[in-house]
Order: structure tokens, then C-alpha cells, then sequence
């Protein structure tokens, strides 16, 4: 009767590392960015990139494969896309409703982006 019970609660807790944090609103430093976003899959109709936690990205959007690199300045995510490429640095503001989120380029004034943040699956 007790291995039902343990299965139960290992399942469960493999599932708990799985859910993203609940972040609403703007992501304003570095630390709450790597517990959203880091090591994580950021998908939308033409993009899937894999953001690391340690200032890489690699994926897909709209057909072709990018590489690149990116730091947190001033509550921004500044990205590089360094591959097919160089691109210039483009700091955008992001903001989380559950695993949803609106990335603003151009320091959160330019063009929004919508994705779903997502676990990586390998």
C-alpha cells in the first residue's frame, strides 16, 4: 500500500521542477530573469530558441538556425545574434503573465513579441 503513496508524491515532485515561476508584470533584474526565462524554451508560430541561464541562445525563427549571446543591462535583455549573422545589440524589456510573455525591443519602446515560455525538453 505505501509504494502507490511514494510514486505518487516522486511523480509530483518530478512534475514541480517542470512549472515555470508565477512572474506577472515586468521582469526587472537578472536573478528573476534566469528563474523565468533561463534554461528555458521560448516558442511562438515562427521561433523556437533554448535561452541558458549563462548568456547564450540557440534556435530557430522563421526557418533559419541563430546563435548569439546576451547579458542583463539596466532591466533590460540585451541580445547579440552572432550566427547565421552579427546583429547589433537590441535591450529588450520583458513582461510575464504566467508562462506568457511580451518582449518589447528597443529598450521597450520598439516592436512586441509574444511567446510562451516553456521547459526544455530534450
Amino acid at each position: 500500500m505505501r509504494l502507490p503513496i511514494l510514486l505518487s508524491a516522486f511523480a509530483l515532485s518530478a512534475c514541480v521542477n517542470t512549472i515555470l515561476p508565477e512572474t506577472n508584470g515586468r521582469i526587472d533584474n537578472l536573478a528573476e530573469f534566469q528563474a523565468t526565462a533561463g534554461n528555458r524554451v521560448v516558442t511562438n508560430q515562427n521561433t523556437r530558441i533554448w535561452v541558458s541561464k549563462g548568456g547564450s541562445f540557440n534556435g530557430v525563427t522563421h526557418g533559419n538556425r541563430v546563435k548569439g549571446n546576451w547579458d542583463w543591462q539596466n532591466g533590460f535583455w540585451c541580445r547579440q545574434i552572432t550566427e547565421p549573422v552579427v546583429s547589433d545589440v537590441d535591450c529588450q524589456a520583458w513582461y510575464m503573465r504566467g508562462p506568457y510573455a511580451t518582449v518589447r525591443r528597443d529598450q521597450g519602446t520598439g516592436e512586441a513579441l509574444y511567446f510562451k515560455v516553456d521547459r526544455y525538453d530534450y
